[in-house]
């Protein structure tokens, strides 16, 4: 897709008219070179994750001196299982904490800066108690488990605040007409531009995850602690990233105890009628006009906008459940081939549209936290994995197999005819409280 030339006066190109929106081609406006810098934390966080849960299930099922398979702590395959289940949950019900942090105290970059930091310390544990003389030192399962801990707290830092921060270095502009390099008139699109950034942060982020293959290796090839190093050493790359870009980048400033105040508006509304409407501050001046209170008619209708976003994220968890399941069997890896193609393909559609949706659907103050409830989709997909275990073997397998792929197309089914009608006032929801200050209730 072509992108428009660049020229300096983009902000004073004139609107499409009814026309035009209806026939000429929709184009991205250009894409800041900001959002790069800021990938790179994430970039190092899928990067280490995959160089610890690669080699995690060997590190503590099987022994050190197990002569047949690379192992460290010998605990038995159940204990690893339940701390690698422990591990992916946590680290995505951390981002809840971190979007707290960035949303109420520190701003999204500081907070990345800390989550960086606190990984950082993480990773340096894991390896320095991967050490054989820190194994026969008995170090090796007390430092797996401080180190996860730390691990997943820098994570959630950093998970629920740079998807935000990414598609905030791009203002917010309305629909303008471009004449592009051959001629063409096109209409600049900003949810088309959020569109593209979200599917290029999510090439960084599968990027990242081919440290899958060198950790792998090095597992079996050298030892744990230098599938544990590789990590440690690609840290530099995300810290000189926010080291250099620091002056780059576009930063809110955290807005207060933005959940309190939601969580005011929920109560004021569920006590008049359950209705949301009633706790906007004109409709308590005509009940009660010595009634004031700390926010706007436009922040109740950003919260009932962050509201359909996640009722939209209900489905999410059924969606995480059969992705998992392409990790929990013993069939050939070539015969999975076209389950890992469709999974790739379904992650393109599902989980990158929920990343935007949680973005360009939450208030400004509070799309940390909106995007951590999207992420918390994940643990509670982890949740529901754990209570399918028991029959994720032979004969069971298969009717647990078919019964999550029914399970999924109703769900689907479902998702489309609830939600499809969300379509239809796309454009007018992502305007509330847009860049130019202005706000539209969704209930014009």
């Amino acid at each position: 897709m072509p992108v428009p030339e660049e020229r300096p006066d983009d902000n004073d190109l004139p609107a499409p008219t009814e026309w035009e929106e209806e026939n000429l081609r929709r184009v991205c406006d250009k894409i800041p070179r900001a959002i790069f810098l800021v990938a790179v934390a994430e970039l190092a966080e899928r990067f280490t994750y995959r160089c610890i849960t690669a080699p995690m299930q060997n590190y503590i099922e099987n022994a050190y001196d197990d002569p047949l398979r690379p192992g460290a702590l010998g605990k038995g395959q159940g204990v690893a299982t339940g701390i690698n289940y422990f591990f992916t949950g946590w680290c995505y019900m951390a981002p809840i904490l971190g979007a707290v942090i960035a949303d109420s105290l520190l701003g999204r970059f500081r907070t990345i800066c800390l989550g960086t930091g606190v990984a950082s310390c993480g990773v340096l544990i894991l390896f320095v108690t991967s050490f054989p003389a820190s194994l026969e030192h008995g170090a090796g399962l007390p430092g797996l488990i401080v180190a996860l801990v730390l691990i997943g707290l820098g994570f959630g830092g950093i998970k629920s605040n740079v998807a935000p921060l990414i598609a905030e270095q791009y203002s917010r502009k309305p629909l303008r007409i471009k004449s592009l390099a051959g001629g063409e008139k096109a209409i600049i699109d900003p949810d088309l531009t959020i569109q593209t950034i979200y599917g290029r942060y999510y090439w960084v982020i599968n990027a990242g995850s081919l440290s899958v293959i060198p950790a792998s290796w090095l597992e079996l090839k050298v030892s744990f602690w230098a599938a544990f190093l590789l990590p440690l050493c690609f840290w530099v790359l995300p810290v000189g990233a926010l080291i250099v870009g620091r002056g780059r980048y576009n930063v809110q400033k955290p807005t207060g105890s933005i959940v309190i105040k939601a969580m005011r508006v929920f109560w004021v509304g569920l006590k008049r009628g359950r209705n949301l409407d009633a706790a906007k501050p004109s409709m308590l001046a005509q009940a009660h006009p010595e009634t004031t209170v700390p926010w706007d008619d436009a922040f109740v209708e950003e919260l009932k906008r962050a509201l359909v976003a996640c009722s939209v994220f209900c489905v999410f968890p059924i969606f995480w459940v059969c992705y998992g399941q392409t990790n929990s069997n013993l069939v050939s890896v070539f015969l999975q081939v076209p389950v890992y193609t469709m999974t790739a393909l379904s992650e393109v559609l599902a989980y990158v549209a929920g990343m935007e949706y949680a973005y360009t659907k939450a208030p400004k103050s509070m799309r940390s936290i909106v995007s951590s409830i999207f992420l918390l989709t994940c643990t509670i997909g982890s949740m529901l994995g754990i209570t399918l275990s028991p029959v994720s073997k032979d004969p069971k397998v298969l009717v647990e197999y078919a019964s999550l792929s029914g399970v999924m197309l109703v769900t689907a089914v479902l998702f489309l005819l609830a939600f499809g009608k969300y379509n239809n006032i796309e454009e007018k929801m992502n305007m509330l409280n847009n860049d130019d200050g202005d706000s539209t209730s969704l209930s014009e």
